[in-house]
């Protein structure tokens, strides 16, 4: 992968994606956390150019309706999006600030692993929730900026 396609992408991630974590409540376990990277557009071969440069996957998001094209979806998720992340970093803009607390997220989650143990500290729970707020936060701040450059 150039440095081209990478900053290509990263303006693509800029403007029709957007960098998350997803936490849900687990049966068995305590709460659990994933990082999402993820890529909007109504092109397909554009997205499956992404997937061919970063991996990832490619599914649509919302089917076609009389008004719309049928939106896809780009994919990557825990370590791979770590992965592109540590990659898109130097071209980000937009959500450069989520990339970085995004791999600050993940980093917890890997060294957060033990073997055998499957509850997750109290305490960290409540860091990797801040981190997902913070994220979330600067997200709604982008979007409004995103609309207002228009």
């Amino acid at each position: 992968m150039s440095e081209v396609e990478l900053a290509y992408i990263a303006g693509l991630l800029d403007g029709e994606g957007n960098i998350g974590i997803s936490q849900q409540k687990h049966h068995t376990y305590s709460t659990q956390f994933s990082l999402r990277v993820a890529i909007y557009n109504t092109d397909l071969e554009l997205l499956m150019f992404v997937k061919n440069i970063l991996g990832g996957r490619v599914r649509i998001s919302k089917k076609a309706t009389e008004r719309h094209k049928v939106l896809y979806i780009w994919i990557v998720t825990a370590n791979m999006a770590s992965d592109v992340l540590k990659k898109l970093l130097p071209y980000l803009k937009h959500v450069h600030n989520q990339a970085l607390l995004a791999l600050e997220f993940q980093l917890r989650i890997q060294n957060g692993k033990v073997r055998g143990k499957k509850r997750t500290p109290e305490e960290e729970i409540r860091v990797r929730r801040e981190i997902k707020a913070k994220i979330s936060y600067l997200n709604k701040l982008c979007q409004k900026s995103k609309r207002g450059s228009v």
